[in-house]
């Protein structure tokens, strides 16, 4: 992914961050997955622009790191193996997001711990510093996203 291409999906902000959004894009991108046959994938393309649009509202940098993590380039660089880590840290995240309304405290922080040993086994796997980096801000934000908004999420994980 170019320079170019990453930038024509950092608007100006002209609204807040919508967490009830952002979990339905993040549910849907990591619905499709992420292989290399997601590049042919429209409604991939189409969901993670959308996502990272709506990650750029919350926060420039963190948009940037999923971008990195879900560029054209290292979905072609790296294995299978290793998205599929990033696949299942990322499913525990979409478990709570889409759960609240029925997961109890204990059941949350579970998935939490078990999306970190995924984090940690993925990026052990890589050499590429910059690439880890943006792993652990994602799981971060992942967390946050719960942490400081999980009333709103939950009130939409009822519906």
């Amino acid at each position: 992914m170019t320079k170019t291409e990453i930038e024509k999906w950092f608007t100006p902000t002209t609204r807040d961050f919508n967490p009830v959004v952002f979990a339905h894009l993040f549910t849907k991108v990591r619905t499709i997955g992420f292989s290399t046959n997601s590049l042919s994938n429209k409604e991939f393309l189409h969901y993670r622009e959308l996502l990272i649009k709506e990650l750029n509202y919350y926060d420039k940098a963190i948009a940037l790191d999923f971008a990195r993590v879900l560029s054209n380039q290292n979905l072609q660089l790296y294995s299978k193996e290793f998205y599929n880590l990033v696949y299942i840290m990322f499913s525990h995240f979409v478990e709570i997001y889409n759960n609240l309304h029925q997961y109890k405290e204990a059941t949350i922080n579970t998935n939490i711990r078990i999306a970190k040993t995924y984090l940690e086994e993925s990026q052990k796997s890589l050499d590429d510093t910059e690439l880890k980096k943006s792993l652990q801000n994602i799981y971060d934000f992942l967390k946050l996203v719960y942490d400081e908004y999980k009333e709103e999420l939950k009130t939409s994980s009822a519906l």
